[in-house]
């Protein structure tokens, strides 16, 4: 059989556009098969009375992505929103992280805003990593890990010291919600059982104009010694008001007397308060990366990095380990089986490690304020 010009034309031609086509379809399906980008939703207060906390835990985010080669970079989307550190704010970003931009790890800071969202993040199923420093936050939530300082720790380093010192009647001052309730429940219950006694306890609103009402009406309680477990400002307001009215007993606090702004404006006043932190704010010059990164935090900001802002590069850190080399579904369970296998990090904290609640075990110290510096405790 013979065939026309135009029908030997198609003979040639059919097994080049078949193999066109298996080309086309073969390159097509390669594409459906890299990885989606990792969207990472932050609720952070980037302004109000605690804005300076969220804009360095942002800053910090943005470092950590930066410092990645762009191939890593490529993987991840971080969509950072403002809160104003109101929970209602909170949720209501959330939603829209969750539901419009289509974010699959949520990132929340402050106490309060995380405890609005949490019950709605574990309702759906939504992986959470929580900057807050409220005890059992992880617990009995298989979605929510935590890579940060655990107040616990600190109030048992806080009733150490105390159990090893004079002190006997002791006052307290403690932030409104969860997190200072949590603190008033565990002084309560502890500080008998070392032979102390807890004379009274005042809850202080975050923000809290008119603190001298809490003040004045303990003036001539028989204490020797104060427990304050407040924000910065807030802390700052109390300190003042007592030694206004001649309260001049110690003072013992935890990790809100990091903040370089507080402990310039209380200097004289607070002289001699002893307060937990973490190991990195005492000790950062001693490690290298701790170093390099508190360098490139100054060269990029202009300002020192408190410790808020290097377990916030820990934290993206985190997240970027357990996930940059993950190319399988986004979904809920997959992601929580990668962040569980990393089960400590080298970060420029020091050794953070994971435990299997989810929680973490991260170093902690005692410093007290001299001239407005801290200084390790153990040097006293």
């Amino acid at each position: 059989m013979t065939f026309s010009k135009p029908n030997r034309f198609l003979l040639v031609m059919m097994p080049i556009v078949a193999a066109l086509f298996l080309l086309a379809f073969l390159a097509c399906s390669k594409k459906e098969k890299e990885p989606e980008v990792i969207k990472i939703g932050a609720i952070l207060p980037l302004t109000g009375q605690l804005g300076y906390i969220g804009q360095e835990e942002k800053n910090a985010f943005d470092m950590a992505l930066r410092d990645l080669d762009e191939k890593t970079r490529s993987k991840f989307r971080l969509i950072c929103t403002d809160s104003k550190g109101i929970p209602k704010e909170g949720v209501a970003l959330f939603n829209k992280l969750v539901s419009i931009d289509d974010a699959k790890i949520i990132i929340t800071s402050l106490s309060a805003v995380t405890n609005s969202i949490l019950p709605i993040a574990v309702r759906n199923d939504i992986v959470l990593l929580a900057i807050t420093i409220q005890p059992n936050i992880t617990d009995n939530k298989n979605n929510v890990f935590r890579i940060w300082p655990n107040s616990l720790d600190e109030w048992r380093l806080l009733l150490n010291y105390i159990k090893g010192s004079d002190l006997k009647n002791l006052g307290l001052y403690y932030s409104a919600g969860d997190f200072g309730l949590m603190a008033k429940e565990f002084f309560e219950k502890e500080l008998p059982k070392i032979g102390r006694t807890l004379v009274y306890a005042e809850m202080v609103k975050i923000g809290q104009a008119d603190v001298a009402s809490l003040i004045v009406k303990h003036k001539y309680e028989n204490i020797d010694g104060a427990l304050i477990i407040c924000y910065p400002g807030d802390a700052r307001n109390i300190v003042r008001k007592m030694r206004e009215n001649k309260i001049e007993v110690p003072i013992l606090s935890y990790l809100t007397f990091t903040y370089d702004f507080l402990r310039k404006s209380v200097a004289k006043e607070a002289e001699g308060t002893v307060f937990t932190c973490p190991s990195y704010s005492l000790h950062k010059s001693r490690n290298l990366r701790s170093r390099e990164f508190a360098q490139e935090y100054l060269k990029l900001y202009k300002k020192e990095p408190n410790w808020n802002a290097a377990f916030s590069y820990d934290l993206m850190a985190f997240i970027i380990k357990a996930l940059e080399d993950y190319k399988g579904p986004l979904h809920k369970e997959a992601l929580i089986e990668e962040l569980e296998k990393l089960k400590h990090l080298e970060g420029v904290t020091g050794i953070i490690r994971i435990k299997p609640d989810h929680d973490s075990e991260v170093s902690l110290d005692m410093a007290v304020l001299r001239d407005g510096k801290m200084t390790p405790l153990s040097k006293e």
